[in-house]
């Protein structure tokens, strides 16, 4: 899903599902209407 982030005039929030197997820091690449935005990395922190 992706659209205004409440409470945030002019900021978009996507929402993503993550494999339970991915942690660490990875590369997002996110592509809108066949065109590719700035990419960037994330750190994901498992928790058990």
């Amino acid at each position: 899903m992706a659209g205004a982030a409440p409470g945030f005039s002019g900021l978009t929030q996507i929402n993503i599902a993550v494999p339970a197997n991915v942690g660490g820091t990875v590369p997002v690449k996110v592509t809108v209407g066949g065109v590719p935005l700035n990419q960037g990395t994330i750190t994901l922190w498992i928790t058990l």
